[in-house]
């Protein structure tokens, strides 16, 4: 039975290597004194065999490093931001670092929480997505590096931003839909409070007045970023607006939208076409797969832990290059 009382120190590995604390101490931190090839393997078995574990909050307390990156973002619950924390954390661990999550479940009150939490663990640095406006205050007075995921407000210089020209990528997917020769283009957004629905609603309108359309205010669809607001916004679409397609601007919005057409008798691309932005590989397996706008998140990951663990680096804005992708949920019109 697994004695849980007794904790294995690195003295037991010391007395099992027949070496010293110290020596045990150099092998586990690779220094800072040298230790011979014949001692190490010593060591590194008696560790094997006592299963002992290296402290790392004390080596944390010695070092200045934790070793740990906090991630705050909105919602797990959404495939392109799920796909994006794995992304991150698979290219953390890939760097020698541990991520610690933080989903403030679109509440700017358990944001802020997080947020001090992470600064009292003292992360080594902090990846922010903020739900509207970062609390840059409490970050740049921490003297904790920190990237901002997605920051549309004005950039403040000193800032490191990893973000897509949300107002360019939503004009690229309409510009799309109209190519395909649709003319009446609804458009299924988020909250009107939030800098990047505007940014998003700012594409779909140029687009439009760039191709002699009108910009129907009546086709603007204002929702939460969920399937059931999706579906419901679809509902409210469905019965009282006059269009031939419609650009969700978030995937599980498309889900949702998707299940009422069907629900209506509404065959998607027969009667309507749909295009959906920040689309994972989840448009790519529905029925019709979706015409979409799709970030590289194994890229966007990378350019985050440089900066992240860069200290050297003071201002700077990494533009995110996005792919427009024609799917069968849009037909020659």
């Amino acid at each position: 039975m697994q004695n849980f009382n007794k904790k294995v120190t690195r003295n037991d590995v010391a007395k099992l290597a027949g070496t010293s604390s110290a020596v045990v101490s150099y092998v586990i931190n690779n220094g800072p004194k040298p230790v011979s090839e014949k001692t190490r393997r010593k060591v590194l078995e008696a560790i094997k065999i006592t299963g002992y574990q290296p402290n790392n909050i004390a080596r944390a307390l010695v070092s200045g490093k934790s070793r740990c990156l906090g991630l705050i973002i909105p919602n797990i619950s959404n495939p392109f931001i799920a796909s994006l924390a794995h992304a991150i954390e698979g290219e953390a661990i890939d760097r020698g670092f541990v991520i610690l999550l933080g989903d403030s479940d679109d509440r700017e009150d358990k944001e802020l929480d997080l947020l001090k939490f992470f600064l009292q663990r003292q992360v080594d640095g902090i990846i922010y997505n903020a739900i509207k406006d970062p609390y840059l205050d409490l970050l740049s007075s921490s003297n904790t590096p920190f990237v901002l995921l997605n920051h549309m407000a004005s950039l403040t210089p000193g800032l490191r931003v990893v973000k897509i020209n949300e107002y360019q990528a939503s004009f690229d997917v309409v510009k799309m839909m109209i190519a395909k020769g649709y003319r009446k283009i609804a458009i299924i957004c988020g909250p009107k409070s939030m800098h990047n629905t505007q940014e998003r609603i700012r594409g779909w309108k140029s687009a439009l007045i760039s191709h002699g359309l009108n910009p129907d205010p009546a086709l603007i669809f204002y929702s939460d970023y969920t399937r059931n607001d999706g579906y419901f916004a679809a509902l409210d679409l469905i019965m009282n607006a006059q269009y031939d397609s419609v650009f969700t601007t978030n995937e599980m919005q498309a889900f949702g939208a998707l299940r009422a057409f069907k629900e209506r008798g509404i065959k998607v691309p027969d009667d309507i076409g749909m295009a959906t932005f920040n689309a994972t590989e989840l448009s790519e397996f529905v029925v019709p797969s979706f015409a979409a706008m799709f970030q590289p998140v194994k890229l966007v990951a990378q350019h985050v832990l440089n900066m992240v663990l860069n200290h050297e680096v003071t201002d700077s804005v990494y533009n995110v290059p996005y792919i427009v992708k024609d799917g069968m949920s849009l037909r020659d019109h």
